[in-house]
Formats: C-alpha cells, structure tokens, sequence
C-alpha cells in the first residue's frame, strides 16, 4: 500500500476512535472517498508523484556528434529506413528486445572525393528514466567505430560518457552478445545505463547489417535491403 492511502486509512481509524467510535456520517463518507481515490491512481501516477527532477546534460549537438563519428566526413546524406512490420518482429525477436519503430534514420558519411565512410545512427535508450541520446558510428563492415554520449538526463550514472567505457564497444559487431558482465564491462551505481548504451549499440548494428548488408550505399542512391 502506498504511503497516501496507508495516510488516509489512519485517519479514517482515528475518526471512527473519537467520541466512542461515532463518526459523523459526511466525514465518514469524505474519507472513504478520498481512499477510493487514492488506491484508484495507477502505480505509475502514483511513482511519478515522488519520483526527483532529473537535472539535463547536454554534450553534443547531433552535427556535433556526427562529426566526432566521423572526423573525416566532408558530408552526409540522411536515409530513412522505413521497416515492415514483419521485419520489426524479426529484428525484435533476434535481438531479444520490445518491437521496434518503423523508422530508423541512417547518417551516410562520405570523404571529400565521396568514398562511403560508413554509418551513423542517433540513439534514444532509457536508463533509469530518462532516455540517454547518443550517437554509434559503424564503419563498411558493420563494426562499431566510434560511441559518443550525447545528451545525460539523470542525476546519477554519468560515467558511461567516459572514453574508457566507450571505447570498449570499438570493433564490436552484431555477432557480439554486448551484454554487460560477459563482453562489456559494468560501472558500479550506473548498471541502467551501461545496459541502455549495449542495447542502443546492439540493437543499431542488427538494423544496420540487415539492411546494408547485401546493398551497401553507392554514391547519392538510396539502398534497398
């Protein structure tokens, strides 16, 4: 029982305690309706009263993070992956996770004389509450290149921002478990989000290896899976 109808019920004892056990009726009837009130709101409403103000750290602006992905590229030119509902399933079921969005929004980076210098994907994954924006940057062969945190909305968990931790995704591929405690290395006190960055990270490598896979990107064509 939460804290406000344990409240409630308390005072509905000591007014039916008072003069003998004899309440008046409207009082009675008030602090009946306020337990019903109280027990009817969802356990979420109910957390969302008490839960904190999380502060917000911003650390890249998304030109920001598409450059620290990829220091080398002259440009980029956005694709939409747009996945049927039949996919979604099977990518959800591979990577063990709720189904996801139909949407997926790719960053193409090319060079000053237009070679293709991979992938790069904007990630939202919650942690404890809030979600955590980062960027994963994977190079032609669908291995991890580059992992920037770039928006923190929590108070405490901060350090998976740290190059130390991040650089332990470089090299990773979707044939990876990326699961902290086996290839990814946990932080005490910031356990949501390690897992919220491997899950973001895993889950960009199985959309972008079905996809590109057997149709990489050529020069400014979109690429059909």
């Amino acid at each position: 029982m939460n804290e406000a109808a344990l409240f409630t019920e308390r005072r509905l004892a000591n007014f039916s305690g008072r003069a003998g056990g004899v309440c008046s009726v409207p009082m009675l009837w008030l602090v009946l309706a306020a337990l019903v009130l109280v027990r009817a709101l969802p356990a979420g409403a109910q957390q969302e009263q008490t839960r904190p103000a999380q502060p917000t750290f911003v650390y890249l602006t998304p030109d920001e993070a598409l450059q620290e992905a990829f220091p080398k590229a002259a440009r980029f030119r956005v694709d939409t992956l747009r996945l049927s509902l039949e996919q979604r399933r099977a990518l959800a079921k591979k990577l063990r996770q709720p189904e996801l969005d139909s949407l997926f929004i790719v960053h193409l980076a090319y060079n000053a004389e237009g070679h293709f210098l991979g992938y790069a994907t904007i990630m939202n994954e919650v942690g404890k509450y809030e979600p955590i924006t980062f960027v994963v940057g994977v190079d032609p062969r669908f291995r991890v290149k580059k992992v920037a945190v770039m928006v923190y909305r929590e108070s405490r968990g901060g350090q998976v921002r740290q190059p130390r931790f991040l650089y332990q995704f470089r090299n990773k591929s979707a044939r990876d478990p990326l699961q902290p405690g086996r290839d990814i290395i946990n932080i005490s006190g910031a356990t949501l989000s390690v897992r919220a960055i491997s899950r973001g990270v895993k889950k960009a490598l199985h959309i972008l290896s079905f996809w590109y896979g057997t149709h990489p990107p050529q020069g400014g064509r979109r690429s059909e899976p």
